[in-house]
């Protein structure tokens, strides 16, 4: 499981510093400028912020790992994970909301989008492997 969770570590991490930092920053900066207010960011906070939401994307996509161990575990049956998909669905709003800065919800739409995708593949992949 080290190779996959690493994989997936990865693929999180890239895919929010790629894709949701830039847009963040520049609704963010597109916020400060309709305002008038003048934007100020030092080093030190923007590298925090680029590995800080990068850790979070990378924990984030490591859901189909749990899901699988817990399957395979029996500690959650493999037809659990289909039938409650909508629970997950909203918790991963609530969560993507929750952790991304900006108030428009186009960041949280973009990370929520491939966090339920991945739980449908998972849930897909314990069915399949445990029924």
């Amino acid at each position: 499981m080290i190779i996959p969770s690493f994989i997936l570590f990865i693929l999180g991490f890239g895919f929010v510093d790629i894709m949701i930092v830039p847009l963040t920053i520049r609704i963010l900066y597109g916020f400060a400028n309709s305002i008038t207010a003048q934007p100020f960011i030092t080093l030190e906070n923007m590298v925090a912020f680029v590995i800080g939401t990068g850790f979070l994307g990378g924990l984030a996509f490591q859901i189909p790992i749990l899901m699988y161990i817990s399957t395979k575990m029996k500690i959650v049956k493999s037809g659990f994970w289909l039938r409650y998909w909508h629970w997950a669905a909203a918790g991963f709003l609530i969560i993507t909301a929750i952790i991304t800065p900006d108030g428009t919800g186009v960041t949280m739409l973009l990370l929520a989008i491939p966090l339920i995708l991945l739980y449908f593949i998972s849930a897909l992949t314990c069915r399949k492997s445990y029924d």
